[in-house]
């Protein structure tokens, strides 16, 4: 099966499974799940997860009428006023923490894995704090998070860009057509990347081998960690937390 769009609601228990993840992954299908599940095995983005509202007339009973649902994304990221952090936990542990912890001058600490987030603010909540996560693959992770800080007095925002990776393509400091942040998915094909945090990766290393910027997971060049590049990534981050 090639190109589909594949709907799957809740009552199908195999999309928690181990197994439905590896067939999802190099799969050029589009698949809408529908459950209220999170599904710790994929790496979905924050910004791929909506709810559904019935928006029908109030007749409870009636022979014939139609049902209108409404789609509406169930997470926003409004930061409100200026936000000075006392700790910035980031979910990476290299490159990423590297230049974040540059940028907040040495308030970093690291989750080390998205799954560690959720207890690293529960753990650090007499602090003014500020989560930085990969919005591309942090899906399963939002739902736990947001409750949280919903239903506790801890002062923490949750910043979730796309990923590192796309900060810094977004930054201009190599010649990036527009359109790979702006549009990505007409160049991130699901059959070789299982996310878009995974092409931003790919592209970033690809295009900037051969260059002062060379990119890797495990370690930030010193040309990303200079005044002005650091400042030129910053700048497209919300002016609030930056």
């Amino acid at each position: 099966m090639h190109k589909y769009i594949v709907f799957i609601d809740e009552t199908a228990a195999f999309v928690k499974s181990k197994r439905f993840a590896e067939m999802v992954r190099g799969s050029d299908n589009y698949f809408v799940i529908i459950t209220r599940d999170d599904l710790s095995q994929l790496p979905y983005s924050v910004d791929e997860i909506y709810g559904l509202r019935n928006v029908s007339d109030n007749q409870k009973y009636k022979i014939y009428h139609r049902i209108y649902n409404e789609m509406y994304k169930l997470y926003h990221f409004d930061y409100g006023k200026i936000f000075i952090p006392e700790l910035v936990i980031t979910e990476d542990s290299n490159s990423g923490f590297e230049f974040f912890d540059t940028l907040y001058q040495g308030k970093c600490v690291s989750a080390n894995v998205k799954s560690n987030v959720y207890d690293s603010i529960r753990n650090a909540q007499d602090k003014k704090i500020l989560a930085i996560v990969d919005g591309a693959a942090f899906g399963a992770e939002i739902g736990k998070v947001t409750r949280y800080l919903e239903t506790s007095s801890i002062h923490c925002v949750l910043y979730a860009p796309e990923s590192f990776e796309y900060l810094i393509l977004s930054a201009d400091l190599t010649d990036v057509p527009k359109s790979v942040v702006e549009e990505t998915y007409l160049h991130a094909d699901s059959e070789s990347y299982i996310s878009w945090e995974e092409f931003y990766t790919s592209y970033l290393t690809d295009i900037t081998k051969d260059t002062v910027f060379r990119y890797t997971k495990t370690k930030l060049a010193e040309a990303y960690k200079t005044e002005g590049t650091v400042a030129r990534i910053a700048s497209v981050m919300p002016k609030e937390i930056r």
